[in-house]
């Protein structure tokens, strides 16, 4: 029974204690706020560092040799350790995704919904703030290489909590450290080698793409969490020294991460980053094993000294002075703390619980006493083991007792105080039992498996996060990466609770192990009053990985694995429950099952934005269409002061035949006439059949014509080589012609990927820019995050889908300091900033973008009319958007789907597959009504790429 505290004077004191604290939060929490607006006067911050946090897994505090430990080798860390400030009394959660939920959003875990570290326990709730979004809205980049462990579905997924680059594993296990499986953002790819070593490949190459501007890289390696895989060399120094399997595995996994700990540091220095750059290292609970920790009591998953200390390293030359530290600090300080050290603006969304600690770092504050909460996250919750410190005592509460201690004289935690220190006791075991009132209370797991959204294509559900009934059961102890066995009672099933937020048809695939002699059972996959049957026919004799291990396993083996087809399964929209039965058992066993994948089938396409209420659609007239240049792609056209209309094509022979005998890159075409009567000559290409030799490589998706000089935004060909999409979106340089596309003159400078600008239109107004409503010409480019298809091969349609608009005088166009980029609206008019970290998209769409867009001004009707690509390559996906302003808002003219293109059903004429639609100036009424489509697409085999045109009228709302 624990007793009350209302009324004590112990209580009066806390009170007292703890507003001293909260007050010092709040000034925390207003000092991240104003810290940024201030720093340009106080001097105090000159430019904002870039931020490196590695973190190890399962390594405790006495794996550092720099902290006693003769055993093992750390060099790299123990002079990271002289260089920086270091917390000798840093604390953690016993376990790993509790840790990385409160480092990452500076509140305690169980605010977070994470509880623990599997079944789906480990999921973040989504509606948190993490250190990595907050970085990024300040104008970083965000890479995360490694271990995530908050969370694999969805909104869960690194990509969607702030990082923009992720490598790696979501789920809190891996089981095979060599040659492993990794997500690339949202695709899985196979690693090379080992992980440590694949991590920190990934991490140099992020860091080395962003020196010239602030950058966060979270390298969250998985060692020396078990199964105890590591290069042989690492494992063999420490066992030829006669150490145990377990300890050499240990230390050789440390030794190598210690290794590419020093691959990271010696990039900062080679790059001349030390200076401008934050390195914080950590480990996230004690040491996995029994083994030495500095003389303290407990190891993970304890809340006793040793399994929540970890050795904790901030190094930033010039500003942070190195030494040690015994302020109390844990890992959800270390968020608001960075927003201080960076200069951040951020209004917290959700209170923290940690405090900013960046006084005391640089010595403006002496450090000072606190309470330093710990507590397991295990179910059932009321009764996890939790503990309190503050300087100098830590009090531990159990199910069966409440046991106090003097860490000052008793560090090893051996002599139990309670009896004789009542008042002690009292007072931490109230502040210890409010704080879990508070927590638990309050407490939402997140285990319901959201899937369905727009843009998710498919989702997979792996066997680890379902409920087992019957026989069936899990391959290990430990779900995380198991697969299910035992399938030998007809009626056991799997189960899994989702919200769907996409219903419709879904294909579903089984990902199974099955040798020949278990083949024939049947199973039900059912989702309320809709279920598929199916039959494991095809025997797949899934394999064990070779064995790797030095120490035998407590998790589950690796195997290989086949995909079969399951059949169609209706997914209504909302909550509900996905079951797999056994139906039929053939044979003594039914074989072995890892995960369910659903694809949606024809998915429901809504557009972005809502109806026009000045168009309503278009009506296509296909007796007008025309096929021309058969073999190259894109011809956006501009309309020049001679009267003409240029557009630049890609891959093909141009006008000059189909043949491919005059193949080029990228050429320049000539459109003489009006849209009844039209001839094309090749201006630029092949130097046998065209007007003047082309000699750039490269794309193209748009080009103006101002003050008779062409302007064209061009993506350079992958060295060697044409078609590679995604080497295209690295770079878009403008380029300057001016004679009419026979030569061309590149700027200086260009966009990369790493400003988040790909593709490049340009907004149409009427001959040689007339008409043009301002002095200003507009550019339309594509946020670079491109989706790849289920092989990883890159497409041009990019997801999220996010134009972004700049703009410049028409007089400076290739001077790039003369360039603006929309930040956003204000009172009703547009917020235009040099900064291009600071822009904002004008147009997004959920189920993404094509890098080829169209945009053109229709003075008749007062409208700016976007094209687009979504969803889906060359399928006929196109939207059509309209708008008062180049910013905005926009209304929906059409958005189309692979089943009403345009209703056009003769697909031997006209098939799906086209792309990149515009309206040439030149070729629209002059009520706007009417006007002249041009497409890529349209023919058949290898010669799918074309130029057509085909006249369309505006379907207005008085039609």
């Amino acid at each position: 029974m624990v007793p009350d505290f209302k009324n004590t004077e112990t209580e009066k004191n806390r009170r007292i204690f703890f507003k001293t604290k909260i007050d010092q939060v709040n000034k925390t929490i207003c000092l991240a706020a104003v810290t940024a607006a201030f720093a340009s006067c106080s001097g105090t911050v000159e430019e904002k560092p870039n931020v490196i946090i590695i973190l190890a897994d399962d390594m405790g505090w006495g794996d550092v040799n720099a902290n006693g430990n003769e055993l093992v080798s750390t060099p790299v860390l123990n002079r990271l350790k002289s260089e920086s400030l270091s917390f000798d009394r840093f604390y953690v959660c016993p376990l790993s995704a509790p840790t990385r939920a409160e480092m990452l959003t500076g509140r305690y875990f169980l605010r977070t919904g994470v509880s623990s570290v599997t079944r789906g326990f480990e999921n973040m709730r989504t509606t948190e703030i993490t250190v990595a979004e907050v970085l990024k809205d300040n104008g970083y980049t965000t890479g995360c290489f490694g271990k995530w462990h908050n969370g694999r579905y969805y909104l869960q997924h690194p990509n969607r909590q702030g990082f923009d680059e992720f490598v790696g594993f979501p789920v809190g296990h891996l089981g095979y450290y060599f040659d492993a499986f990794f997500l690339h953002n949202d695709v899985e790819k196979r690693s090379e080698g080992y992980t440590s070593d694949y991590f920190t490949a990934q991490a140099l190459d992020f860091i080395e793409r962003n020196r010239d501007s602030q950058f966060f890289c979270y390298v969250p390696y998985n060692v020396p969490h078990s199964p105890f895989q590591l290069p042989e060399e690492y494992f063999a120094k420490y066992n030829s020294a006669g150490l145990d399997s377990t300890l050499s595995s240990v230390y050789g996994m440390v030794e190598n991460m210690d290794y590419n700990i020093g691959k990271i540091l010696q990039k900062l220095k080679d790059l001349d980053l030390e200076d401008k750059t934050i390195v914080v290292f950590l480990s996230d609970n004690g040491p996995n094993t029994t083994r030495y920790n500095g003389g303290m009591k407990g190891r993970k998953g304890s809340v006793d000294e040793g399994g929540v200390r970890v050795p904790f390293y901030i190094r930033w030359p010039g500003h942070i002075e190195a030494g040690t530290t015994d302020q109390l600090a844990q890992d959800i300080d270390i968020m608001p703390t960075l927003i201080e050290m960076c200069g951040l603006k951020y209004e917290p969304v959700n209170p923290f619980d940690g405090i900013g600690l960046w006084d005391v770092i640089r010595g403006r504050e002496e450090p000072f006493d606190r309470l330093i909460f710990s507590r397991q996250g295990n179910q059932n919750l009321a009764y996890c083991n939790s503990s309190v410190r503050n300087n100098s005592h830590r009090l531990v509460l159990t199910r069966k007792d409440t046991l106090l201690f003097n860490l000052i004289d008793d560090p090893g935690q051996k002599k139990e105080i309670s009896g004789s220190e009542k008042e002690t006791t009292l007072s931490l075991l109230g502040e210890l039992v409010k704080h879990n009132r508070e927590l638990i209370s309050g407490y939402k797991p997140v285990t319901t498996i959201e899937a369905g959204f727009p843009g998710e294509t498919s989702f997979t559900l792996p066997v680890q996060d379902a409920a087992l009934s019957g026989m069936v059961k899990y391959s290990s102890i430990h779900p995380n990466q198991s697969h299910t066995e035992n399938w030998i009672r007809e009626g056991d099933s799997v189960s899994w609770s989702l919200r769907i937020h996409t219903g419709g048809t879904y294909k579903a695939e089984l990902q199974y192990g099955c040798p020949e002699d278990q083949t024939g059972s049947s199973f039900i996959l059912r989702s309320g009053a809709y279920e598929t049957n199916f039959t494991i026919s095809e025997a797949f004799d899934s394999q064990v990985l070779p064995e790797r291990d030095y120490v035998k396993r407590s998790e589950s083996v690796e195997r290989t694995w086949a995909w079969m087809e399951a059949g169609d399964l209706f997914l209504s929209e909302g909550d509900q429950r996905i079951s797999l039965i056994l139906k039929e058992i053939q044979n003594k066993e039914a074989g072995l099952i890892k995960a369910i994948k659903l694809t949606q089938v024809n998915p429901s396409i809504e557009p972005p934005y809502p109806q026009s209420e000045l168009i309503s659609g278009i009506n296509i007239d296909w007796s007008t269409h025309r096929r021309h240049a058969q073999g190259s792609d894109n011809f956006q056209l501009t309309w020049a002061d001679d009267d003409h209309q240029y557009g630049i094509w890609g891959d093909g022979d141009g006008f000059s035949g189909t043949s491919g005998k005059h193949r080029v890159s990228l050429g320049v075409v000539r459109i003489e006439g009006d849209h009844n009567n039209y001839r094309g000559f090749d201006r630029y290409g092949h130097k046998e059949s065209s007007e003047h030799e082309a000699v750039i490589r490269g794309k193209s998706w748009g080009m103006i014509c101002v003050k008779g000089k062409l302007y064209a935004w061009i993506h350079p060909d992958k060295p060697g080589g044409w078609g590679n999409w995604e080497f295209h979106h690295k770079e878009a340089r403008l380029h300057k012609s001016e004679d009419k596309g026979a030569s061309w003159q590149p700027a200086e400078w260009a966009f990369t990927i790493d400003d988040g600008l790909a593709g490049g239109n340009i907004l149409q107004f009427g001959k040689d820019y007339s008409g043009a409503r301002d002095r200003y010409v507009y550019h339309y480019l594509s946020d670079p995050e491109i989706l790849r298809d289920a092989k990883g091969n890159a497409t041009e349609l990019m997801v999220p889908g996010r134009i972004f608009l700049l703009r410049v005088h028409r007089d400076r166009m290739m001077e790039r300091q003369a360039y603006e980029f929309f930040a956003g609206m204000k009172k009703g008019k547009p917020v235009w900033t040099g900064d291009i970290k600071l822009k904002k998209p004008v147009f997004t769409d959920s189920n993404g973008v094509g890098t080829p867009v169209g945009i053109s001004y229709y003075a008749a009707l007062k409208r700016y009319i976007l094209t687009t690509q979504h969803t889906r390559p060359h399928a006929g996906m196109l939207g059509i958007f309209e708008a008062k302003e180049p910013w905005g808002p926009w209304s929906t003219i059409t958005y189309l789907n692979e089943d009403s293109w345009f209703g056009y059903d003769n697909s031997e004429t006209v098939p799906r597959n086209c792309f990149f639609w515009c309206f040439p100036v030149k070729w629209i009424s002059d009520d706007g009504r009417s006007a002249t489509m041009v497409f890529t697409g349209g023919g058949r085999g290898k010669n799918n790429d074309s130029f057509n045109t085909v006249r369309i009228e505006f379907l207005h709302q008085d039609h």
